[in-house]
């Protein structure tokens, strides 16, 4: 997967870390709900499993989060400006010309070295490609991102 590609499923799942988080919260106080004390030995012990499985889940979406948080913060204002418009208010490209009042030749241009710069700055604080796709590729939400992506742009096709 090129650098360009990933930045973009990464940038797209951001704004749904904190409701996977939510929502892994709930399945976790569920479980937690149910009783230890109601089952036996082995249906504990499965519970257990479950929520550990969960809690790994949880600090995994929220060690990604950071990673792109960090990240965004390397970046200059107006490279963060962009991508922040782009990718988490849902923005098209004319609609961010206009509000920076800026050509939407150089929206492209600015967007493209923000992508960059964002690939840079992942590599800079030790998470290129390869290690984000090591540690966070078994997450559903990358996964589920970069599928959706993938078809959208035609890759998978």
């Amino acid at each position: 997967m090129n650098g360009a590609f990933q930045a973009k499923i990464l940038l797209t799942l951001y704004k749904e870390i904190p409701t996977s988080v939510k929502d892994n919260e709930k399945k976790v106080f569920k479980y937690a709900c149910r009783g230890f004390h109601t089952y036996g030995a082995d249906e504990t012990m499965k519970l257990y499993e479950k929520i550990i499985s969960l809690n790994e889940v949880k600090i995994k979406l929220l060690n990604l989060k950071n990673v792109i948080d960090r990240a965004l913060n390397l970046l200059l204002k107006e490279d963060a400006k962009v991508l922040w418009l782009r990718f988490f208010k849902d923005k098209k490209f004319v609609e961010i010309a206009n509000i920076l009042d800026v050509s939407l030749r150089q929206v492209f241009r600015v967007y493209d070295r923000a992508i960059e710069s964002f690939i840079n700055q992942l590599e800079y604080i030790k998470y290129p490609v390869e290690v984000i796709e090591r540690d966070f590729g078994d997450l559903n939400l990358y996964q589920e991102t970069s599928f959706k992506l993938s078809n959208e742009y035609g890759i998978l096709d």
